[in-house]
């Protein structure tokens, strides 16, 4: 990135003495550049190598490439990151790592780097880092280390041929107690990362947290800006406003804009995010790179971009509302630009509804940038037109519903009418139903609608309410509060249940556990089918019914083709389970089975392996009751990769991919040796563990720390025997990729 000068002009008249600045204490001056100006060292080492490996893909011309990214775990607790980019040549590391200034970057605005700091930044959280360049055909290693002056060498290490693609690897080791915060750090500032990196060695909440990041509802978005609302995920008010510059989102502080147009100011509101992306050089950055420098050249810069974007938000909103065909969507429109902005709502016109509008306005009902239907109004053009009655539902949450006269709507997208048309619903059954419409559009404001005098309800879905989502009350199920789902017609008495040994899952949710199961009539011993263990009628395996029914939910929605519909999971009491014969098969067990079944069948794994030119590519499937169907276990291959790969091969692995929890893992041949060697080796300790107990397994513990070292770096900070054991068999739990269960 190009950063300003500015060249002065200075003339003298007579005799002068002049002395230029020097550095003397330049241990003190290099510790000031390498750590004091960063007030955040963990992002400072996250964003500074993850920009400069875009950086790398950029001057090798590969900008949408997606970089790799390893992220710390108790198991390796190291941070890396690779680019693919043009690598460097000896001569380079040497001059770039030990420069402070110096940067390949600086006399352009297509890259990132300017300060020449940030290649230096790893010092700002340790005393040492690794270097890797893969350079023209050669693997060389380096050493950057603070040695006894605390100014910094770099020593190489090793160099060796190698086939890999050119670039550089940055890795570090990170303290243990900072895992967690290299983690949340990495979720922060890779929302706004393109491409999304493929990441190893990420926690489930940073994948998760950068997909619904993502996938935010957007209301609007423009030529470099976007307008989304805030989902139920924590999202912070500081995240009102972001300035996206080389992939790193600066949080836009308002009031160091000094704005003159007051209207700006209401783009920006608690429920919604901005987001405007600018080229690199165009705005001021401070020498940290934390945050944005408010020069005048940057207060220009975005007071425009504000202003172009609210231009265009103007004629974005204009264009849909002349679109629509009715008065409802013109109105919901308007009042969802009111949302955004009262300044922009009243800006637009509803030209070909005037007379509607005007009555409105007449009425007074025109409030906070937002037409609202009243009293008056709604008597006038629905009531009395089509002789009906009108009722709010915001309560299901007790016994009783509680409903009130309706006096004002705001057209909007979550508004649903709900008809309940002459004689298609019993009396007692309207507030039951309406707990089934409560159930689907749990987030709705509902509105049933009670006709008078015959059923005008076409008349009334043409009228001035077409355009509103409206839906038929005898269309829902009947929820009753009692459990929250219909209760089966043919319940048995329960007594008939305390005998039983053998029931069925019924798909339902409810508040007594008995009532999601039916009793079946089976022969245990010659009969056959899927079960589940229960113990007072909850799944053990699965610690409860909710679980179980997310789990075979998961499973349907990974697996479409399979008609899990049809399957019927039976229910084995825990007391009957020793005298089940062979034709029975767990649940788990046989959707594992499966799963491969289907990866096999649809060739999954070869198209991935062609797709990527990966020379291996394994997968072990282990459900986990309290991870969805289970882990997809990919050895080389990025979340990211894995969902990019889905998309080109149609909707049942993108289906799948996203279900189920992808993980991925760097695993070397050596690595890989030692795992299995280590799963062979505690099969007979599980058996041991099984007859003997827990002093079994724990006798065998230090002969594992010693055989197998890393396994002893790992548990080195546990000093409780208790914890270490219990980590320990964690650990093996987690190696054995479910084959192994020790707990």
């Amino acid at each position: 990135m190009i950063t300003e000068s500015t060249v002065r002009s200075v003339s003298t008249v007579g005799n002068v003495v002049e002395s230029s600045y020097t550095i003397e204490d330049s241990a003190k001056i290099f510790s000031i550049l390498r750590s004091n100006i960063y007030s955040n060292k963990v992002l400072a080492v996250i964003r500074e190598y993850s920009t400069n490996g875009w950086d790398g893909h950029i001057m090798a011309g590969t900008p949408e490439r997606p970089i790799r990214v390893t992220l710390p775990t108790p198991l390796t607790p190291v941070f890396k990151v690779r680019d693919f980019g043009v690598g460097m040549s000896e001569e380079t590391v040497m001059k770039v790592y030990t420069s402070y200034g110096t940067s390949t970057k600086d006399s352009s605005n297509d890259f990132n780097g300017t300060f020449g700091l940030g290649s230096k930044s790893a010092f700002a959280y340790g005393n040492t880092f690794g270097i890797t360049s893969y350079f023209n055909g050669t693997k060389t290693f380096y050493t950057a280390y603070l040695d006894e002056t605390n100014i910094g060498k770099i020593r190489k290490e090793f160099s060796e041929p190698t086939t890999e693609e050119n670039g550089i690897e940055i890795e570090l080791s990170v303290k243990s107690s900072d895992i967690n915060a290299f983690q949340t750090t990495a979720q922060e500032f890779y929302r706004f990362f393109t491409p999304q990196p493929i990441f190893l060695g990420a926690s489930e909440n940073v994948i998760n947290y950068i997909f619904d990041f993502h996938n935010m509802e957007q209301l609007y978005s423009g030529s470099n800006w976007s307008i989304k609302r805030f989902s139920n995920h924590g999202w912070r008010q500081s995240f009102s406003g972001t300035i996206v510059m080389g992939n790193v989102g600066y949080p836009l502080n308002l009031d160091a804009l000094n704005l003159t147009d007051g209207s700006l100011r209401q783009l920006f509101s608690n429920n919604t995010t901005v987001t405007i992306t600018v080229p690199i050089g165009s705005v001021s950055i401070t020498a940290s790179r934390e945050s944005l420098e408010y020069d005048r050249k940057t207060q220009q810069f975005i007071s425009e971009q504000l202003s172009n974007m609210q231009n265009e938000l103007v004629n974005q909103i204009q264009d849909r509302i002349n679109s629509f065909d009715n008065f409802w969507d013109c109105c919901a429109e308007y009042n969802n630009s009111s949302f955004i902005s009262e300044f922009v709502a009243k800006k637009v016109t509803i030209a070909k509804y005037a007379n509607l509008v005007s009555e409105i306005k007449t009425n007074g009902n025109y409030y906070s940038g937002q037409y609202s239907w009243d009293s008056v109004f709604i008597k006038k053009h629905i009531m009395d037109k089509f002789k009906v009655d009108m009722r709010d539902f915001n309560y299901f949450h007790g016994p009783s519903l509680r409903s009130y006269k309706t006096s004002n709507i705001v057209p909007r997208s979550k508004v649903v009418f709900v008809l309940n048309r002459p004689k298609k619903v019993k009396s007692n059954e309207i507030s039951w139903r309406l707990r089934g419409v409560n159930k689907v559009y749990t987030d709705h404001s509902i509105v049933l609608v009670d006709f008078n005098n015959g059923d005008t309800s076409d008349e009334l879905r043409a009228g001035i309410l077409k355009g509103a989502k409206i839906v038929n009350l005898e269309d829902f199920d009947i929820v009753k509060y009692s459990n929250g789902r219909t209760r089966s017609v043919n319940r048995v008495v329960s007594n008939e249940m305390t005998k039983s040994k053998v029931f069925s899952f019924n798909g339902t949710i409810n508040r007594v556990a008995s009532e999601s199961w039916d009793i079946e009539e089976v022969d245990l011993k010659n009969g056959k089918g899927v079960y589940v263990i229960i113990d007072k009628y909850q799944p053990l395996a699965f610690g409860n019914i909710h679980q179980l029914s997310g789990y075979i939910a998961s499973f349907k929605k990974a697996i479409p083709a399979m008609q899990t519909d049809t399957l019927k999971i039976y229910g084995i009491r825990h007391s009957s389970m020793g005298s089940i014969g062979s034709g029975w098969v767990e649940f788990r067990q046989w959707a594992n089975t499966e799963l491969r079944k289907y990866i096999d069948k649809n060739n999954w794994m070869e198209q991935v392996t062609n797709l990527y030119n990966y020379e291996k590519l394994e997968y072990v499937i282990g459900p986990q009751p309290s991870y969805s169907v289970g882990r997809y276990w990919v050895n080389n291959l990025g979340y990211h990769k894995v969902l990019k790969m889905s998309e080109l091969h149609g909707t049942d692995i993108q289906n799948f991919v996203k279900e189920l929890m992808v993980y991925s893992r760097e695993v070397k041949n050596d690595d890989m040796t030692q795992i299995n060697s280590i799963v062979d080796f505690v099969k007979k300790w599980a058996t041991d563990f099984a007859l003997t107990g827990e002093n079994t397994l724990k006798k065998h513990l230090q002969d594992i720390e010693s055989k197998y070292p890393a396994i002893g770096e790992m548990l080195s900070q546990q000093y409780d025997s208790d914890v270490r054991f219990d980590q320990f068999k964690r650990y093996l739990n987690k190696i054995s990729c479910g084959q192994l269960n020790v707990d």
